[in-house]
């Protein structure tokens, strides 16, 4: 196999997720260039360099398309494939999937099988660089944070309920400011200040966002998309030594058996999230126990590590 071309997308989970990929690959000496969507003023010496074209979503796909070339695909979606989550422009990608040059990777396992018309399709959940990813150690700053959008009345009203019903602890979210403001449009006036007193920043690389899950005791998470399987945010929390405390998914169980700690309803959350940030000691450990799980079976090479085995059974490289 040639050097592969890693198309860095928009997106900041993508981004995220893409660059626990390039890391595993780079460990495992296999070469990688980079093309960055958000800088206009990058540009490819020869595109001939490359046999193989690595994306996230439909990233790739495009990028081939738009540059007019018929290379290797490896697409990896922790988007739904038919839906606008993974472009707008989905329905005029998907077709592509089908055919015997691309390979695809879905983190969610029922969707998998779901979208069984996909030639050469195949589950694999995230994975994290996990020296990136890890205990620092650091100075609690905040009791609770969360990472994200809180794009849906769900999300939002959920967080907001949770500050409200916590109130002695010190509440984190980072989001992208666009999300913060768009947030703040569809509260109440007198719900505002809860939001803004909890709004950080904007967190748009894994060093970063390492460092603030290190920050935080417990870190509240929402599953969007999917059907069974784990949101990247699990992944990074996990590797960090940080508590996690999220709804439910059944890859959670299977994984993790009984530390993964997931919420039934709102008062569960809450009553959970009080319980363990009583509870230090017990947190802690359940903590410690997840990260060597994510060590063994969920890290940047373990990962990469199956990328390049499907790869090589799949296009016999």
């Amino acid at each position: 196999m040639q050097k592969i071309l890693v198309i860095m997308p928009q997106s900041i989970g993508g981004r995220l997720t893409i660059s626990s990929i390039k890391d595993g690959l780079n460990a495992l000496s296999v070469k990688t260039d980079t093309i960055d969507v958000l800088k206009e003023d990058e540009t490819i010496s020869d595109i001939k360099n490359y046999d193989t074209i690595l994306g996230y979503d439909y990233g790739a796909i495009e990028f081939c398309q738009r540059n007019k070339i018929d290379v290797r695909c490896i697409n990896y979606f922790s988007d739904v494939i038919d839906d606008n989550h993974a472009g707008a422009d989905w329905k005029e990608y998907y077709s592509y999937l089908k055919k015997s040059n691309s390979l695809t990777f879905y983190w969610d396992k029922e969707l998998c099988k779901k979208n069984n018309d996909i030639k050469n399709l195949f589950y694999l959940p995230h994975f994290v660089n996990t020296d990136i990813y890890k205990n620092q150690n650091s100075k609690k700053e905040f009791d609770i944070i969360f990472t994200g959008r809180l794009d849906t009345d769900y999300r939002l009203n959920t967080f907001l309920s949770l500050i409200k019903s916590l109130p002695n602890y010190r509440f984190g979210w980072f989001a992208i400011e666009k999300h913060y403001k768009d947030a703040l449009d569809r509260l109440k006036e007198q719900d505002k200040h809860f939001i803004k007193r909890a709004y950080q920043h904007f967190i748009d690389n894994e060093k970063d966002m390492a460092n603030v899950i290190n920050k935080a005791r417990i870190v509240i998470n929402f599953n969007e998309q999917g059907i069974s399987s784990l949101n990247y945010r699990t992944f990074q929390t996990m590797a960090c030594e940080t508590f996690l405390i999220s709804d439910f998914r059944q890859e959670g169980t299977d994984y993790f058996k009984n530390d993964f700690i997931y919420y039934t309803n709102f008062d569960d959350m809450v009553k959970k999230t009080d319980f363990y940030l009583k509870n230090e000691g017990l947190r802690i450990d359940i903590a410690k126990r997840l990260r060597k799980i994510i060590i063994a079976e969920f890290s940047h090479t373990v990962g990469a590590k199956k990328i390049l085995e499907k790869t090589k059974e799949v296009f016999d490289v």
